[in-house]
């Protein structure tokens, strides 16, 4: 061992002594003592290298991404692929506008959308190998593209209700009112004991996959393993999610007695998970008529009246192409970024700066949404 100046241990005087002579000059009780302080700082080293290990790894694992992004014990999510980062990108802006104590944590289908995601200061969970991304899960490799996203959605819910955290699904053009996850958090009556709420189609022929609502406890988690073990049933996630939710082929009944709002129908699924529909009227999709005509025929002015007053919570954009959707939100006031124009493929990572307020209803938007607005 090296060699101290001047050397004071538990009374012992030592000048010029090596350290092994000033450690064999203690005596027996003070040798214990400081083996024991040794013994003692090793394992703190340990421990706080222990648990700088736990954390940094949870910190790179989806649950530690959902529950860093999570409020009130719940957490909203979205999926985008590049195509849709607009919609994606002006979902986010929509709620900070809103001044609502959360953001979504988007699913991104692709590097690209991962990539954009992150310019853009959003939470995002890669699927795709090529990001090298820590927060992913390898199994969705090598599906079908149109079972991506569906198999995506229901496996990476799975580590949110695992952390027990409700989980609040919505397409990235649904346009929201208010806080419609306080909205669902409070609801009375039935809908305060459902396990799933979800929304309907305008003629309630079938559940919307595109918005739900998940309560995290065991009845939902045997409900999305069920999801999964079924995802490649139909064409897409809303095929599996009717089927798994409402049909006697899955184990599920159908229900007409205690329904309300309007509501004709709910649903018990295999494993006992209560399935509540929501009403149109309140809850709409862009087929719902109103006032005798399609929603998204009336009046920007009035579209934003109804929201203002809560009398919609959110409006559902039905099925149109991404370009005629975006034409369709910038007409009705429901556009909160900065225009796009310029940021192809190849600028993926530009960043998109949020407006504070609706962007004006401009003329070539008229012209693209043309009889869907």
């Amino acid at each position: 061992m090296g060699t101290g100046q001047l050397v004071h241990v538990d009374g012992v005087h030592t000048s010029r002594m090596s350290l092994t002579q000033a450690w064999s000059a203690l005596p027996r009780r003070g040798q214990l003592r400081w083996a024991r302080r040794g013994v003692f700082v090793l394992a703190c080293i340990l421990l706080c290298a222990y648990m700088l290990r736990a954390v940094v790894r949870d910190h790179n694992s989806v649950a530690g991404v959902l529950r860093r992004a999570s409020s009130r014990g719940a957490v909203v999510v979205t999926a985008s692929n590049f195509m849709y980062r607009a919609h994606a990108r002006n979902f986010q802006c929509a709620l900070q506008r809103l001044s609502l104590p959360y953001a979504p944590v988007v699913f991104s289908l692709d590097s690209r959308m991962h990539a954009f995601a992150r310019e853009n200061g959003m939470a995002s969970i890669a699927l795709s190998q090529a990001t090298g991304d820590v927060a992913l899960s390898g199994d969705f490799y090598g599906h079908e593209s149109r079972l991506y996203g569906s198999i995506a959605r229901q496996k990476l819910i799975v580590p949110a209700l695992d952390a027990g955290l409700d989980v609040l699904v919505s397409d990235a053009d649904i346009h929201w009112c208010g806080d419609v996850l306080k909205e669902l958090q409070t609801m009375g009556g039935v809908y305060s004991r459902a396990d799933v709420i979800i929304m309907a189609e305008s003629d309630y022929h079938m559940m919307n996959s595109g918005f739900y609502f998940v309560r995290a406890n065991e009845r939902t988690k045997k409900l999305f393993a069920q999801l999964i073990e079924n995802s490649k049933f139909g064409n897409h996630d809303q095929d599996v999610v009717n089927a798994v939710f409402c049909t006697e082929g899955f184990g599920a009944k159908k229900m007409e007695e205690d329904s309300v709002d309007g509501v004709p129908f709910w649903c018990r699924a295999r494993d006992g998970a209560e399935i509540r529909v929501l009403p149109v009227d309140r809850f709409p999709s862009g087929g719902q008529v109103i006032e005798g005509k399609p929603i998204f025929k009336c009046s920007r002015e009035r579209l934003m009246d109804m929201c203002k007053n809560m009398d919609i919570v959110v409006l559902r954009n039905n099925i149109i192409s991404a370009g005629k959707k975006m034409a369709r939100c910038i007409v009705k006031g429901m556009w909160f970024i900065e225009s796009m124009a310029g940021n192809e493929e190849g600028e993926r990572h530009a960043h998109v700066r949020c407006l504070g307020s609706a962007a004006r209803p401009a003329r070539w938007a008229r012209r693209l949404c043309g009889s869907y607005c």
